[in-house]
């Protein structure tokens, strides 16, 4: 009984320490608490978004002028733009642009009437709370060609997918989104530090951007369908405690709560961030398989990939390399074969994607004789479990690897970033396992031994019959 007791308040106490937090941001008016970092506020990515942050004064016209320049670039959705390179040097916000008051039209000339939607349906039904989704029940507002009509609210200029918003009836003259249909001008998303964007009301009465409440995985939709209210009641304390690698030093606030961070995905790395400050610094957000879905990857790891891919060269067949062999160490080898592999790129109706589909699993059309489908062109896929699921033809995945051989005898199929050239700078890791021998080199010593080798004795297990002399 006491046992019971104790867990009772363990968990009644790790829920108060969470809405302590939680509500902790509500005293983020006191402006005498916090203290500026200058340095961070003239960083790139940090300095066209000044007006936006919410340590500052609520300023509607900055967050329509961010509205707006977002608008006028592919996708042009405000959510499906995490997928792609935000690039704000040419937006300019004046701290004073409520005195300026800028001129804004309904609906920027730059804006089309529909675009290809990018973020898969099943993003916004999976959370920590549904972990597995068998199916898409529905999909609503989107074209056969992947496309979705783009709303542009009247009073905000938020430009957003009517499928990705969850407006299910949308309207033929004017839009505005849920915020600004309650003129609810203050309202800031309570996952991160910036304005701006599309907003939803969550459960307990505040707001949070439907980017924000997609990555966070402790956070998710109660209704997919209308993509609200949004429920961010399962957060962990410990999420809670991350801090923004780009924003943690641009504002200091005794006891603030500085939103939900995400942690990047490459390898052991932790870098925590914001979902809106890592956009703005150049954080990569991709599209994944099953159960990712979204991976992220930080700048740091982004910015080694980009140089890496830069500096490699092509091979050729009969080059000295150095690469790893199946026993872990790295040896001297040569490329015997150069491998092109051709895969095709898929979204299939549940949200899934799939960037390595073989061109003969397309049932609806012969792709070894005819070629690949047209962009967008709706495809009859065969799956491993033998069934035929319907899918869009996104594009094709062409991946180069080489057959090395090694001098045991060996061979493994590598890509070219698993090999390094002789004459190049090697890194510690590699170093620390470089082998100059093979287990072939010493085969005779090992294996082809021709000096015979004394067998042993049979032992006799059976008893000696009486009267039988038997010599051990």
């Amino acid at each position: 009984m006491k046992e019971g007791s104790n867990k009772k308040g363990k968990a009644v106490k790790r829920r108060n320490d969470v809405s302590k937090v939680l509500n902790a941001k509500d005293c983020f008016g006191d402006k005498s608490c916090i203290a500026i970092d200058t340095d961070h506020l003239s960083q790139d990515w940090a300095r066209p978004l000044s007006e936006l942050w919410q340590y500052k004064s609520t300023n509607f016209d900055a967050e329509m002028v961010f509205n707006e320049f977002c608008s006028e670039t592919s996708p042009h959705c405000s959510i499906c733009s995490l997928f792609t390179p935000q690039q704000y040097k040419g937006l300019e916000v004046d701290s004073n642009c409520s005195e300026n008051r800028p001129t804004f039209t309904s609906r920027s000339q730059n804006i089309p009437c529909s675009s290809l939607v990018l973020m898969p349906e099943a993003v916004f039904m999976a959370s920590l709370t549904n972990p597995i989704i068998d199916r898409v029940d529905c999909v609503i507002n989107i074209d056969p060609d992947g496309c979705s009509r783009l709303l542009v609210c009247e009073d905000c200029k938020v430009c957003v997918h009517a499928s990705c918003y969850g407006v299910t009836n949308p309207p033929t003259d004017l839009w505005r989104c849920q915020r600004c249909i309650i003129q609810n001008i203050s309202a800031e998303c309570c996952l991160c530090c910036l304005r701006g964007g599309a907003l939803k009301p969550t459960t307990d009465g505040r707001w949070a951007h439907v980017i924000c409440a997609l990555v966070v995985r402790d956070v998710h939709f109660e209704n997919v369908s209308t993509r609200e209210p949004v429920n961010i009641s399962a957060i962990t304390l410990a999420r809670l405690k991350l801090k923004c690698i780009f924003c943690r030093q641009l504002v200091h606030h005794c006891g603030r709560f500085s939103g939900a961070c995400i942690q990047c995905n490459s390898g052991k790395c932790r870098l925590a961030f914001h979902v809106t400050c890592g956009i703005a610094a150049g954080v990569k957000f991709e599209v994944c398989d099953w159960p990712e879905l979204i991976r992220i990857t930080c700048t740091k790891h982004t910015a080694k990939k980009q140089i890496k891919d830069e500096k490699l060269s092509d091979l050729i067949v009969g080059q000295r390399v150095i690469c790893r062999h199946k026993n872990c160490r790295y040896y001297h080898s040569t490329v015997s074969k150069k491998i092109t592999k051709t895969f095709y790129s898929v979204d299939f109706e549940d949200g899934a994607v799939c960037d390595d589909l073989l061109p003969e699993d397309v049932e609806s059309r012969d792709c070894l004789r005819n070629g690949p489908p047209a962009i967008n062109e709706q495809i009859s896929v065969k799956w491993t479990d033998g069934k035929l699921y319907d899918a869009v033809f996104r594009g094709v995945n062409t991946l180069i690897k080489y057959e090395i051989h090694f001098e045991d005898g060996s061979r493994r199929s590598l890509s070219r970033d698993q090999i390094y050239l002789e004459d190049e700078e090697l890194p510690n890791r590699v170093k620390s396992r470089m082998s100059t021998a093979t287990p072939m080199q010493h085969t005779g010593m090992f294996y082809n031994n021709d000096s015979p080798v004394e067998e042993k004795r049979n032992r006799t297990t059976t008893k000696p019959e009486p009267g039988v002399v038997v010599y051990w």
